[in-house]
């Protein structure tokens, strides 16, 4: 069921259906909609509740109207869906943005994660030096047009033709005026810091472009599963080994 309730800082589209087992939310990357996770939704919501919601300025979701576009202001709104549809305690699920959004309500309520799933997060985006992040904020500042073809193209390399098909034209439809704010305040956000305050369980599973030696797995020591010939979105490209790891992960906890 898709509807819209108001979250801290203005509405948010979120979708809820399922019923029974320990829920999950399910958050989606940068530039994305709650729509990616509209297939692993439906096989989840066989056996348990299951959400997914449109982060603030995405899909359906109202820019926010204090213009925090922090990961940890995000991550908040995680929180305010889940007291909006009354669950108390849930398994947080996130791709990429959304792996920093969910550790980030984790931290804020860690009784309320019964644990972290996290989709191809990468590195901490604390841990980039902080010349080389002014000089691509720079760039992609000066020339958001030109630069961000060539960033989808990296995010869906290995991409199967139905992922591309659903996530490209929503990557090329954002304008500057939400992805760049965004990406102004994303290096700020120390996941490494935010996973030591949670301190529940996580789990990592991670394509080819989130499982270089300085991914969040590598670097805190996560169990995780990473898997070659997917793209950025791996629960897309891969549901099925999506499907078994969350799975499994659930049965731990």
């Amino acid at each position: 069921m898709h509807e819209t309730i108001e979250g801290p800082a203005g509405a948010l589209r979120i979708c809820d259906g399922g019923a029974g087992g320990l829920p999950v939310i399910c958050a989606h990357a940068l530039g994305c909609v709650h729509d990616h996770w509209a297939e692993a939704l439906r096989r989840l919501r066989g056996e348990r509740r299951a959400l997914s919601l449109d982060l603030r300025g995405h899909g359906g979701s109202a820019a926010p109207r204090d213009g925090d576009w922090s990961v940890e202001a995000m991550g908040a709104d995680l929180l305010a869906v889940l007291d909006a549809r009354g669950i108390e305690r849930a398994v947080f699920v996130g791709n990429s943005l959304g792996a920093f959004v969910a550790i980030a309500a984790a931290a804020r309520a860690p009784a309320r994660c019964a644990g972290l799933f996290l989709v191809d997060p990468g590195d901490d985006p604390a841990s980039y030096p902080r010349d080389g992040i002014a000089r691509f904020l720079a760039d992609f500042e000066a020339d958001f047009a030109a630069l961000a073809p060539a960033r989808h193209a990296q995010l869906l390399e290995n991409a199967r033709p139905a992922t591309r098909a659903l996530v490209q034209p929503t990557l090329e439809g954002n304008p500057p005026a939400l992805i760049l704010p965004i990406l102004r305040r994303l290096f700020d956000f120390q996941a490494g810091d935010a996973l030591r305050r949670y301190g529940g369980p996580a789990f990592v599973l991670a394509g080819p472009m989130g499982a270089g030696p300085g991914a969040l797995q590598h670097v805190h020591g996560l169990e995780h599963e990473e898997l070659s010939g997917v793209s950025h979105f791996v629960h897309l490209d891969a549901p099925e080994a999506f499907h078994a790891a969350l799975e499994r992960f659930g049965r731990g906890l």
